[in-house]
């Protein structure tokens, strides 16, 4: 494949990390505070270690299949079903967290954006789904240097508070009684959202340059350095307001909070927050961005090996080498959740999470299989397995806790991918 059309190292990582480093880094600040005190940022790096095992097992699957992802995982050891399954559910739910983060983007600058405010945010959300979808049609170099664009802009004022906050830390903030070991359990489901998004190099692995060595560095450096950069920002947080931050109503009162302990940048304050507003829509922006990027390829696979109808269609490239069709085809499903859960946040959620979690299971799965033919060590895969089911009881207490709607829409949606491989199979 021509270089053009591949990615670097860099790309890689700056893709993973704009799909990781999304809103949940700013909305988790007060909750974590409040049920956890200064060990919110203790969270995270317990989430670190539960999903180690598994970050491992994608990786070494990686490293088995360099130009694979989810599909290939699947189908070289449990079978085509099982890797249409995985690859099915990954490039389907995921797009509900896409549009989910479209939506978010469209409810955070509104109120910035007085013109904007009579607009029906279910119109906005089209617009700008219709934009990324737009970007998506050029080729990957094109593709990764607006993710590097987005990503600077991201993470400048992230940077910003991390260092002038670091000037204002109050010793007492980090004593005894701001430490609620019992409220850690609470809030690893908040945490464990927020992490997801780790393995887009994974879809991405057929176009990175030299993908045996470079894909499983993408997932390890992206993994390390987001998990790094929110706990740090946690703890420069409550270090700053202390229990007043565990007060705070949201995510939206803890910045006026933390600028108000700056006096010399009172005067511009409002000034900082619009920016800081526009820091965390960017960050959903691009993180939804880098979701329809990377995931077009899922389905690309898909049809490739023959498990969609119109196969040849679907794997058609424009000039750009982008399928364009399974660009559009992300478009369809996106509006499907859109218009279907009418924005609704949780059940979007709760559909990425149950589709990302089947691809992650079945993919340890195959990683436990390969391990067991080969006789090799099983520790790895068992411990991934054991990630696995955290991940999936973390999806079913949601359910439990609030309604079967999003499972009710997954499984339908799987129903019909099930459906489309049978017929499929029986034209071949």
């Amino acid at each position: 494949m021509p270089n053009e059309h591949q990615i670097s190292l860099f790309d890689a990582i700056i893709i993973n990390i704009n799909i990781m480093l999304g809103v949940g880094l700013f909305i988790n600040t007060t909750e974590l505070a409040s049920q956890a005190g200064i060990l919110g940022a203790l969270s995270y790096v317990t989430i670190g270690i539960l999903l180690l095992p598994l970050i491992l097992s994608i990786v070494k699957l990686l490293q088995l299949f360099p130009r694979g992802g989810f599909y290939i995982f699947g189908k070289e050891t449990l079978g085509p079903f099982m890797g249409f399954l995985s690859a099915w559910s990954y490039f389907t739910g995921k797009l509900a967290s896409a549009m989910l983060a479209i939506h978010i983007f469209v409810h955070l600058i509104q109120p910035l954006f007085p013109a904007l405010a009579p607009i029906n945010p279910l119109i906005l959300d089209t617009v700008f789904l219709s934009l990324i979808l737009g970007l998506n049609f050029f080729n990957v170099k094109i593709g990764s240097n607006i993710q590097v664009w987005l990503m600077v802009i991201k993470i400048a004022p992230i940077i910003f508070l991390i260092l002038i906050g670091a000037f204002f830390l109050q010793g007492n903030h980090f004593g005894t009684p701001h430490q609620l070991w019992v409220g850690i359990p609470t809030t690893l489901p908040l945490v464990l959202h927020a992490m997801i998004g780790f393995e887009a190099a994974c879809s991405l692995s057929s176009k990175i340059k030299d993908a045996h060595i470079n894909a499983p560095k993408a997932v390890l450096i992206s993994y390390g350095l987001v998990i790094g950069i929110y706990g740090l920002y946690q703890i420069i947080f409550y270090g700053v307001l202390g229990n007043t931050l565990a007060t705070l109503p949201d995510y939206d009162a803890a910045f006026p909070a933390f600028f108000a302990q700056l006096p010399a940048i009172a005067k511009i304050q409002p000034l900082l927050g619009n920016i800081i507003h526009l820091a965390i829509a960017t960050s959903a922006l691009s993180g939804a961005f880098g979701m329809i990027y990377s995931n077009m390829w899922n389905l690309y696979t898909l049809a490739e090996h023959k498990h969609t109808f119109f196969p040849r269609t679907i794997t058609w490239l424009n000039r750009h080498h982008i399928p364009i069709f399974c660009v559009l085809a992300e478009g369809v499903f996106c509006l499907l959740y859109l218009f279907v859960t009418k924005a609704d946040q949780v059940t979007m959620q709760q559909i990425a999470a149950l589709g990302c979690t089947v691809a992650y299971t079945m993919s340890v799965l195959a990683l436990f299989v390969i391990h067991l033919k080969q006789k090799k060590q099983l520790l790895l895969p068992i411990f991934g397995l054991i990630s696995c089911t955290i991940l999936m009881s973390s999806c079913l207490m949601n359910l439990w806790q609030t309604s079967t709607a999003s499972f009710n829409t997954f499984a339908i949606i799987m129903m019909l991918g099930t459906f489309m491989f049978l017929i499929t199979k029986g034209f071949r």
